[in-house]
C-alpha cells in the first residue's frame, strides 16, 4: 500500500495528524543526516503495526512531501 505523507520536522513530539485531508507526520528529529526519515519509518511502523523493514520511502527522500510503501506482514517477497 502507498501512503502520501507531509512531514514537519523539529517538533516537540512525534505523532501523526490529519490536516485538510492529508496525513501529516510531526517529527522530533531534524532533517539532517537522514534522521527525520528514519524517525518517520519507525513512527509509521508503530502506527501500522508492521516491522520498520516493511516500510520504505519511494518518493520524497529529501522533501517534506513523501510517499511511503508499506508491505503487510503476510506478503511473501
Amino acid at each position: 500500500m502507498e501512503i502520501k505523507i507531509d512531514c514537519k520536522t523539529g517538533q516537540n513530539r512525534s505523532f501523526f495528524s490529519h490536516d485538510r485531508g492529508k496525513l501529516v507526520a510531526h517529527l522530533k528529529a531534524p532533517p539532517k543526516g537522514n534522521r527525520a526519515n528514519i524517525e518517520l519509518i519507525d513512527l509509521a511502523a508503530k502506527e501500522f503495526n508492521v516491522e520498520p523493514k516493511s516500510i520504505r520511502i519511494i518518493k520524497g527522500k529529501q522533501s517534506v512531501h513523501k510517499v511511503l510503501e508499506v508491505q503487510n506482514g503476510n506478503s511473501s517477497s
